[in-house]
């Protein structure tokens, strides 16, 4: 964030001068110094490619989070939900390739990572699976609290191990047609129902069908109902709303206005557009 302007209860096709201002909120709380001053955990420096070394207003992004989910006490959701409006080019990935180091260390091991189309997710899986690749975002020893982290690419949860950070990759299309026609070795509602799973979407926009034609997207079924949801919308917000907390980290990308930061971090309490 540079700076950082807005952390706000929003959809990513508000204006900004017509947003809510939770960033703000969080400046008068906290104070700027004293999110300034809020220091980054070491991994997000050791952990993270090398070649990919932060920007200043990635750093400041992070501090922002950091802020948010360990001292903010009112305004805040039990299961957080949030939207990372970042502009094209501004470095999404590695901010969500830390999000991961960091909820790892917070004690989350399973992370489902979803986005648009198939060309996207081969270059996610590349990103953050493969070390060969120029554009690894994590360097080749991952080191958390002293011990050597493994991603390890999965296609359910139901193996997860807890010396590694348990990623699925999916389409957000894949996710539904998954979760719809459930079969042997895929993902299923159980998955979860008996764990803790981040979700993350990338390019969050496409998610929205049910808000798109006006529909509340809010899933209206929870485990166990006889209604399936039947868009991906509504997929994915009843998988975040099982009993076991699913943090919604999202990413929206937009060109930044003028004057406008490369980051927006706000809270995902209605739909994005």
């Amino acid at each position: 964030m540079t700076p950082a302007d807005a952390m706000t209860q929003t959809d990513c096709n508000t204006a900004p001068e017509t947003m809510g201002d939770l960033q703000m909120l969080l400046r008068d709380e906290f104070g700027r110094q004293g999110i300034e001053s809020t220091p980054l955990p070491a991994y997000l420096t050791s952990s993270l490619n090398p070649a990919m070394r932060l920007r200043d207003y990635q750093a400041e992004c992070f501090r922002y989070f950091i802020t948010y989910w360990e001292k903010l006490t009112f305004g805040k959701e039990a299961q957080p939900h949030l939207l990372f409006h970042m502009a094209t080019g501004s470095g999404k990935t590695l901010i969500m390739a830390g999000l991961i180091l960091y909820l790892y260390e917070k004690g989350y091991r399973n992370f489902l990572f979803f986005v648009s189309s198939t060309n996207i997710i081969d270059k996610t899986r590349d990103n953050l699976t493969n070390p060969v690749s120029p554009k690894y975002l994590f360097a080749h020893s991952i080191d958390i609290d002293q011990r050597k982290v493994v991603v390890r690419p999965v296609d359910d949860f139901g193996d997860s191990r807890d010396d590694c950070i348990n990623l699925c990759l999916t389409t957000t299309q894949g996710l539904h047609s998954a979760l719809s026609s459930p079969c042997e070795g895929g993902l299923t509602y159980d998955d979860f129902a008996s764990a803790s799973v981040v979700m993350i979407s990338d390019e969050a926009h496409h998610v929205n069908v049910a808000t798109k034609r006006g529909g509340k997207g809010s899933g209206g079924t929870s485990p166990g109902s006889v209604a399936e949801p039947v868009d991906w919308e509504s997929t994915v917000m009843r998988i975040f709303h099982t009993p076991h907390e699913s943090p919604l980290p999202t990413c929206c990308s937009t060109l930044p206005p003028p004057r406008i930061s490369p980051i927006r971090l706000l809270p995902q309490n209605t739909a994005t557009r």
